[in-house]
């Protein structure tokens, strides 16, 4: 079976988050995301996200997180990657 690829989408959304989407696997019904937030947001706001949840529930409530696979920080972003139901929309 051949893998298909779906370029890369990311939406920048309210103080500084952004999310990328993008499919390039074998299991074409979930796709792959990257949530990058600045943590000067993360430390006035506080975030938490977990496996079956909903995905930026103020911006789609009907997608899903299926899989948290990577969390990690550098001096400015926070980052969360793993698989989700929907793409973003372009």
């Amino acid at each position: 079976m051949k893998d298909l690829y779906v370029q890369p989408i990311t939406k920048d959304l309210e103080e500084g988050i952004q999310v990328t989407t993008w499919k390039y696997d074998h299991d074409q019904s979930l796709f792959n995301f990257e949530l990058k937030f600045p943590l000067e947001f993360v430390a006035k706001n506080g975030i938490h996200y977990e496996e079956k949840s909903f995905f930026l529930d103020n911006y789609q409530d009907r997608d899903q997180i299926a899989e948290i696979t990577e969390v990690e920080a550098n001096e400015d972003f926070l980052f969360i990657r793993g698989l989700k139901v929907l793409a973003n929309e372009d």
